[in-house]
């Protein structure tokens, strides 16, 4: 049983002072109060040994926490988190240099907690958890694209724009651009192509960016064609074909663009290679079993070097013509249109026979046209091969 609400220190005293007098028996004093025989012993001897004070709560804390977690490893999960703001338990915990056996996960996140720490989890897009793929090793598919802009204090606006392997989850370029634009696009690809040599395909969407077009090829995919690269499409309205870089995307803003304003692309640049570097060698990534993705990342055995637009692919009946300044090619006394992306470049036509003749830029398809002096020229639509 326990004592009344109301005054319990009061009535503790009186309990005490009755006790002492020894006017009432102790079991009908202790049924009086409503309390134990151990209870009523245990405030009497609190009373003859510390008066009043002695009848208060005493803290239930314990005297001993055998198992509580070190001040040395609570201050190393306090520094870390001041490194790694935007991260949680599970990532913290993994980063704990320690000699003596690391305290789990939950205790990490208790830490964090009573400390004001914790980061109130983001919704999952179930989508973005649907139909995942993985190339089976690196550099057999790298993803491109730009992210969201950034706005300085002047109001200028840019745009960052990474390049990861599909296989690592690497993140082999992240640069800062003035303009999502295809310029731009073939410089992020080239820097990172110059560190990490070639990859066999690109996966972007259909973005102006990357020049894609319904009938003819644009600079970025004439461009990969020249290094050998195929250049891949995801599905329209279907984001989640490039759901890593989607992901990654969202992670950057969250740990990197969101906490950091810099008014220069080349302050931009410097907080961005920081960041990649934190991304590539520190930071445990769950799809990877928790590993870095600089340890399943090769840099690949097909070094990059600039295409020669002289090069073409020699072969029996074959003519080669350069493209000139409007994208037309002329041929026999015609002219026909092959497309903007291939100013400057050299095509190779084979004659089909019947006047029909198929244009070619390293081997790949680009239309086919008739020549004939009595009929209006016509270029064939062909879609261009990814």
């Amino acid at each position: 049983m326990s004592w009344r609400v109301t005054s319990v220190v009061d009535e503790r005293k009186a309990f005490c002072e009755l006790a002492e007098q020894k006017i009432i028996p102790f079991s009908d004093l202790c049924a009086r109060f409503g309390v134990s025989y151990k209870t009523g012993y245990k405030w009497l001897s609190r009373y003859e040994e510390s008066g009043v004070n002695g009848l208060h709560d005493r803290s239930r804390k314990p005297r001993r926490s055998p198992n509580k977690t070190s001040e040395e490893i609570e201050s190393q999960i306090m520094e870390l988190k001041k490194i790694y703001t935007a991260w949680g338990a599970r990532k913290l915990h993994r980063l704990l240099d320690i000699e003596s056996e690391k305290p789990c996960v939950t205790t990490v996140h208790r830490i964090l907690k009573r400390n004001g720490l914790v980061n109130i989890p983001e919704k999952v897009d179930v989508a973005e958890e649907m139909q995942r793929f993985e190339r089976g090793r690196p550099n057999e598919l790298w993803q491109i694209d730009f992210t969201s802009p950034v706005e300085t204090d002047s109001g200028a606006r840019f745009w960052p724009m990474p390049v990861l392997d599909d296989h690592s989850r690497y993140c082999l370029g992240l640069q800062m651009f003035e303009s999502p634009d295809i310029k731009s696009a073939i410089t992020g690809f080239r820097d990172a192509a110059l560190r990490n040599g070639l990859p066999k395909e690109i996966l972007t969407d259909h973005g102006s960016s990357f020049g894609t077009s319904h009938m003819y090829a644009g600079r970025f995919t004439i461009y990969l064609w020249a290094l050998n690269i195929n250049h891949v499409r995801s599905r329209y309205n279907h984001p989640q074909t490039q759901g890593k870089l989607e992901r990654f995307n969202k992670t950057l803003k969250k740990e990197c663009l969101s906490s950091n304003r810099y008014n220069t692309i080349s302050d931009w640049n410097k907080c961005l290679e920081e960041y990649r570097n934190v991304y590539n060698e520190i930071r445990p990534h769950w799809a990877l079993g928790g590993d870095v993705p600089a340890c399943r990342y090769e840099v690949s055995n097909r070094r990059f070097k600039e295409p020669d637009r002289n090069m073409v692919i020699e072969g029996d009946g074959l003519v080669h013509r350069r493209v000139d300044m409007s994208g037309k090619v002329y041929l026999l006394g015609h002219q026909f249109n092959v497309g903007q992306g291939l100013v400057g470049w050299r095509v190779s036509a084979r004659h089909e026979g019947g006047g029909v003749w198929t244009i070619m830029f390293m081997g790949r398809l680009i239309c086919q046209v008739k020549l004939s002096k009595n009929a209006e020229l016509q270029p064939k639509k062909v879609l261009p091969m990814s």
